[in-house]
């Protein structure tokens, strides 16, 4: 059970890793922004629909892992200080 959960563990890390080099792909090189027809998927569907699939991978991998960690980081005091200035 616990190789199992390793290997999903790891497929999901890089399928999140593809779909991030995918969303960068096809939302800047593929889709025009001139594109009105609504037939046609536009930019901003693309890179939501592939962002919410990028989310839901690495949430299945948080479970999987069930292991949450959070690291400090040096934009952690500035955005703080501008949420509590907005």
């Amino acid at each position: 059970m616990l190789n199992q959960n390793q290997s999903l563990i790891k497929f999901f890390d890089a399928a999140s890793y593809a779909l991030i080099l995918l969303n960068i792909i096809l939302a800047s090189l593929f889709i025009d922004k001139n594109l009105f027809n609504p037939y046609i998927i536009s930019k901003q569907y693309i890179f939501i629909g592939l962002l919410l699939l990028n989310l839901l991978f690495f949430a299945v991998k948080i479970v999987l892992a069930k292991k949450i960690s959070y690291r400090l980081s040096m934009l952690d005091v500035p955005l703080l200080v501008f949420l509590a200035v907005l």
